[in-house]
């Protein structure tokens, strides 16, 4: 297995939410880190809504075939997290 450039994704995303709600459950700040790389994501509350910081970071070199796995269950928790959910609800 190999990789022959290094990627980094970043990104920001600003949520307003409307008048009148609020969010309800943020998810936990995930990290994880290992030989293929980084990735980082949480959530920050701010008034009238919230931000989304995540950060993707592959490495770049060769893997033993026998790195797979580890590499498949690095990529799934990377879309776990992406997929997590936020819970807003209109205020009472």
């Amino acid at each position: 297995m190999q990789r022959m450039m290094a990627f980094t994704d970043q990104d920001s995303i600003h949520i307003d939410l409307p008048a009148g709600y609020h969010t309800e459950y943020l998810p936990e700040p995930v990290h994880i880190s290992n030989e293929f790389g980084q990735y980082h994501a949480y959530y920050e509350p701010k008034e009238g809504g919230l931000v989304f910081v995540r950060r993707l970071q592959l490495s770049n070199g060769s893997h033993p075939a026998e790195a797979y796995e580890r590499y498949r269950k690095f990529i799934k928790q990377v879309v776990k997290a992406d997929k997590a959910k936020v819970v807003v609800l209109k205020s009472t």
